[in-house]
């Protein structure tokens, strides 16, 4: 399971819910299966406006039968996200390698800060190291074998 945002408001009368996802596009769409709380629901409408979700669950049609759902976390089965050939689940990066180009093993990326921009991989070996997510610094992409590839410049370091 994923989790792909909060929930954080009721939105009018009629149920609908408003989300805040933890990506800029939530893969969420009509008839797609979501866990609140350890329960599943099927989404009956979703729609995006400025950056934010909303949602109605099918068989929640007022405001009471939505209430007790503020302020959980909305999960996905990871099967159910659909990326794009260059997108990736910040989860799925916690963890991985980190090499340089020749081969240096750099340490293993614990956190992904996304502040502007560009997301920044934390990586921590002998010392952390920040590097930007582009590609002119992040070369390969390997989750299968677990392996980031990146080309350091002077000042990474």
């Amino acid at each position: 399971m994923i989790a792909i945002g909060k929930l954080v408001k009721a939105v009018g009368l009629k149920g609908e819910i408003k989300l805040y996802p933890y990506s800029p596009e939530p893969s969420c769409y009509e008839g797609c299966q979501v866990f609140i709380d350890g329960a599943g629901y099927t989404l009956d409408q979703f729609r995006q406006h400025k950056g934010m979700g909303f949602m109605k669950l099918a068989g929640y049609e007022t405001i009471e039968d939505i209430e007790h759902l503020i302020d959980q976390e909305v999960f996905m089965q990871r099967d159910d996200i659909t990326l794009e050939e260059d997108e990736y689940l910040i989860t799925e990066l916690i963890g991985t390698s980190v090499v340089t180009e020749d081969g240096e093993k750099l340490g293993l990326i614990q956190d992904v800060l996304s502040h502007g921009g560009n997301d920044i991989l934390v990586v921590q070996g002998q010392e952390e190291i920040l590097i930007p997510m582009v590609a002119e610094f992040v070369t390969d992409i390997d989750l299968t074998t677990g392996i980031i590839v990146v080309r350091l410049i002077e000042g990474l370091r």
